[in-house]
């Protein structure tokens, strides 16, 4: 099957029309590890991180993380994770840290409304 939208795949897996709501998060992310927690809830489909700052920030599943050990976004990159590639990492609860104080992250998330 071919899918030109979000809708059309969520209604080939779920049976039925789904809708799939946006939340966007900003985060200031220091030398301490935060975790990134704007509404991590089990039906998120969808999520896009971008480095809004001038430092490199690190993503892990760990809270535990440093700058060294962690997935690098660097300044002006971009992560996205889709529920049908990355499957349950989408709605794993993800923590940040920077390489410098004062980095910022801006984080949209999509999530089936009404699940």
């Amino acid at each position: 099957m071919h899918f030109t939208a979000l809708q059309d795949i969520l209604e080939s897996f779920y049976g039925a029309k789904i809708d799939a709501l946006p939340k966007e998060s900003d985060f200031t992310i220091g030398t301490t590890a935060v975790p990134l927690d704007s509404l991590v809830r089990r039906d998120c489909i969808w999520r896009a991180l971008s480095n809004t700052g001038s430092t490199t920030i690190a993503i892990s599943l760990q809270n535990s993380l440093t700058i060294t050990t962690g997935i690098p976004i660097a300044p002006n990159g971009f992560l996205l994770m889709e529920w049908r590639v990355d499957q349950d990492l989408v709605n794993r609860p993800w923590f940040a840290i920077s390489s410098a104080a004062g980095g910022t992250l801006h984080m949209i998330e999509r999530f089936i409304a009404g699940a």
